[in-house]
């Protein structure tokens, strides 16, 4: 009889015993804890992003202005 391969996650190597959640991808597998850590990571990242977009001064256009760029 072969012994079943444990599955553990890809990223930190956590038994699916030790996780709440262990979700199956093409050739891997995430626990809940490191798909936390990855949207913490992203939301910081992104965060910097928009702050640097939103920084610049808006002008607003007139709609004569508008019609004249869109013609």
């Amino acid at each position: 009889m072969k012994k079943q391969q444990e599955i553990k996650c890809s990223f930190c190597g956590r038994d699916k015993s030790e996780t709440n959640v262990l979700i199956a991808g093409m050739q891997g597998h995430i626990c809940d804890t490191c798909i936390e850590q990855a949207q913490q990571i992203i939301k910081q990242e992104t965060t910097g992003e928009r702050s640097k977009k939103f920084n610049s001064p808006l002008t607003l256009l007139k709609p004569a202005e508008i019609k004249k760029v869109f013609r």
